[in-house]
């Protein structure tokens, strides 16, 4: 569907496809936009939800650094792993508290002060230790105690698979 304003799909060729419809964003809402104050921003689809977040999920087995993948291979028997939870905020408006449960490691914290201003990410590692398979499942929930507590939240997984090598051992 095209807008109704040509100026709008005219200025944003990439909306004139009949899949995606474009609009300008309201002034009201350019405060809450990474654009300068009384500049209207163009902007492609649905407008963005007032609270919203993506969670993305990874592990790896280097401390200390936000890997690049969800499921990895590991021997059995007690290996260390670093999960990373790294959250981007989809809304329109900063999200100031944040709480991280984990389906296998529980809660990793709770009510931790943090202003995620929209577009902004935040990364979280955690290190755990692997005696079997396992895929769990990240939970993440933004909030805003201050405006009536409107609250996003977003879920992800991570796989470690461990796996003996002793059936690679060459035969005598």
């Amino acid at each position: 569907m095209r807008s109704p304003n040509p100026e709008c799909v005219d200025a944003v060729p990439e909306c004139s496809s009949a899949t995606r419809s474009p609009h300008l964003v309201p002034e009201w809402q350019s405060s809450s936009w990474p654009v300068p104050p009384g500049v209207r921003a163009t902007h492609c689809g649905d407008p963005p939800p007032p609270y919203a977040i993506e969670l993305n999920k990874t592990v790896g087995v280097e401390p200390a650094v936000c890997a690049t993948t969800d499921s990895i291979t590991v021997p059995p028997g007690g290996f260390d792993v670093y999960y990373c939870y790294t959250v981007r905020n989809t809304g329109l408006n900063t999200l100031n508290v944040h709480d991280l449960v984990d389906s296998e490691l529980g809660t990793i914290f709770t009510g931790v002060n943090y202003a995620l201003a929209p577009g902004a990410t935040y990364s979280h590692i955690q290190q755990a230790t692997i005696y079997d398979t396992v895929t769990n499942t990240g939970t993440w929930t933004a909030y805003n105690p201050s405006d009536g507590n409107p609250s996003a939240s977003d879920s992800d997984t991570a796989t470690v698979n461990a796996v003996s090598y002793t059936h690679l051992r060459a035969h005598e």
